[in-house]
């Protein structure tokens, strides 16, 4: 905890003493993903690392921190790939237009015998394999192919009339000039080529050649931090959650459910001579306070985190108090919050501010966390019990490459240079694009917010987007997984109910509903949308891929 009742880790509103997830396969793979894929790099860097006024989605299993530095440096790996490109071909529009169109239109005729041999190799690919040809990518990859076919007519068209006309007037001109602009014409189409193709495979090349260094025993390459990623470091381990949209568990992962029941505050029987007056039942004072019940469930959970019996252990669990601010109501911006701010939001809970006990079940080397969001809340002498789990799947395969025997020796290399020809028409379409969207952002974004500032009401200070969820497509890899999610939910579900049962009794609460309700919430499961369990979350991850 963080100087909570529960006590279980470093003072509150302090970062932890040590990051223990420098070395996940978590962080690995995400320092790889970097230069693998330029979406995930770029989105990081934009949303995360150039909005000082966000506050930064907690990190689970992972260190933010090198992972950000890898997206930073690959980031501008790819700006200077395109301020390359970009600036090449204004100096040769400049200099020789009539080149830079025959260049062009030889590279769309590349980009068109690229997708419709990806659309070929693709669909034969499905039919071998028994699957459903998606007609819908069959499709959008003819018009690909057709869009290449007419930019390369549309410069064929312009550029050949050209050396026509040049030709034609040999016969009333110097011959010596004629071929000169005819040599100057071939030799701007022929750099024209050499920029459009060897600029994005060197680039590709120098990518590939970051991401193998991640590969499995190497530690992530470590990178020198500036003021922003220290800041970032000190923020991704806090107490408190200030999120931004509808859900407030960003960084958690996948939804896997919501359980909760309310049971009224009455004596138990024992003792009483009419056992039929429920309003005289009920405790006009209720003999604990929220802050006990936390802390008792809280210790309890804890305790199974150290257990030196393996039959009582969870390996991998930790605990600890959490709070969710809502970021358009938040009045304060720090995502470390006191012993004292902890205690009064247990008592007088706000609409916007919600106090949660954090508990994470860590496996797979950080590549799976389970979380299970304990919340209690004492009003109307009622108890009102909510349990919401989340699971944070493993990157997605593309960062997992540098697992790959076959990512050792030179084929990769030549894989990677293939990567950047093959994209080639793209790299150069999207390369001004991407430029003028970085000098908007860094123009927009700049500045650091202070660390103690306290912004006005309406100001959305919430984060956004989380890196770990970016790198995660949802889905589990393997059956052991989805028995993970689900046992870890069970068992932590069982562990909250068998303890507040016994502090219950304990304060001689009546727990008969109580009882009957738990056996519904564990053996049932049910939550808006369905039955939790295995099948539930097979579903949702069936329901991810026909989205995709």
């Amino acid at each position: 905890m963080t100087g909570n009742p529960t006590a279980a880790g470093p003072a509150a509103g302090q970062p932890p003493p040590s990051n223990t997830h420098w070395l996940s396969a978590a962080t690995r793979h995400m320092c790889a993903g970097a230069y693998l894929d330029e979406n995930f790099a770029r989105t990081s860097v934009e949303e995360v690392y150039q909005q000082p006024q966000r506050a930064v989605a907690p990190s689970f299993g992972f260190d933010l921190g090198p992972v950000l530095m890898h997206c930073r440096r690959a980031y501008r790996i790819a700006l200077i790939r395109d301020g390359v490109i970009a600036g090449a071909l204004l100096l040769l529009a400049c200099t020789s237009g009539i080149g830079l169109i025959l260049g062009l239109a030889l590279l769309a005729g590349w980009h068109t015998v690229v997708a419709f041999y990806r659309m070929i190799t693709d669909t034969l690919r499905r039919i071998m394999a028994g699957e459903r040809i998606a007609f819908g990518a069959l499709v959008r990859q003819l018009l690909t192919s057709a869009v290449g076919l007419f930019v390369l007519f549309i410069g064929l068209g312009v550029a050949i009339p050209a050396l026509g006309l040049m030709s034609a007037s040999a016969a009333f001109g110097s011959s010596a000039s004629v071929d000169a602009s005819l040599s100057a014409l071939l030799g701007s189409a022929l750099l024209t080529m050499i920029v459009v193709f060897v600029t994005p495979a060197a680039t590709s090349l120098t990518q590939w050649s970051h991401a193998v260094r991640h590969s499995p025993g190497r530690q992530p390459e470590p990178l020198a931090p500036d003021h922003r990623i220290e800041e970032i470091q000190n923020q991704q381990r806090g107490n408190t959650s200030v999120y931004s949209g509808y859900s407030p568990f960003i960084g958690s992962g996948t939804p896997i459910g919501v359980e909760g029941f309310a049971l009224r505050m009455i004596r138990s029987q024992n003792g009483l001579a009419d056992q039929s007056d429920e309003g005289a039942r009920e405790f006009q004072e209720l003999p604990f306070s929220n802050g006990e019940l936390v802390a008792y469930v809280g210790s309890g959970l804890a305790e199974l985190a150290t257990a030196h019996d393996p039959a009582r252990r969870i390996p991998g669990l930790t605990v600890a108090d959490r709070l969710f601010v809502a970021g358009n109501e938040a009045l304060w911006s720090e995502v470390w919050s006191d012993a004292a701010t902890i205690s009064q939001v247990l008592v007088n809970p706000t609409d916007s501010c919600r106090h949660y006990l954090e508990c994470q079940v860590t496996s797979w080397n950080g590549e799976l966390i389970t979380s299970v969001y304990v919340h209690f809340l004492l009003a109307g002498r009622t108890l009102y019990l909510e349990i919401a789990t989340n699971a944070l799947t493993p990157c997605q395969d593309l960062y997992r490459t540098v697992d790959d025997l076959r990512s050792q020796g030179a084929w990769p290399y030549l894989r990677a240079a293939w990567w950047g020809l093959a994209s080639a028409a793209s790299t150069v379409a999207s390369a001004p694009i991407n430029l003028v969207r970085a000098a908007l952002v860094a123009m927009t974004r700049q500045g650091s917010r202070a660390a103690s500032a306290r912004l006005p009401r309406g100001f959305d200070y919430g984060a956004q987007t989380s890196v770990r969820e970016l790198a995660s497509p949802g889905l589990l890899r393997n059956d052991f997984q989805t028995q993970d999610v689900v046992k870890f939910k069970n068992i932590l579900t069982r562990r909250v109910v068998a303890s507040t049962l016994d502090f219950l009794v304990a304060k001689g609460v009546d727990v008969t509903e109580f009882r009957q309700r738990a056996n519904v919430l564990i053996n049932e499961g049910v939550i808006v949308g369905g039955n939790v369990g295995k099948n539930a979350f097979k579903d949702s991850q069936i329901n991810s891929k026909k989205q995709d």
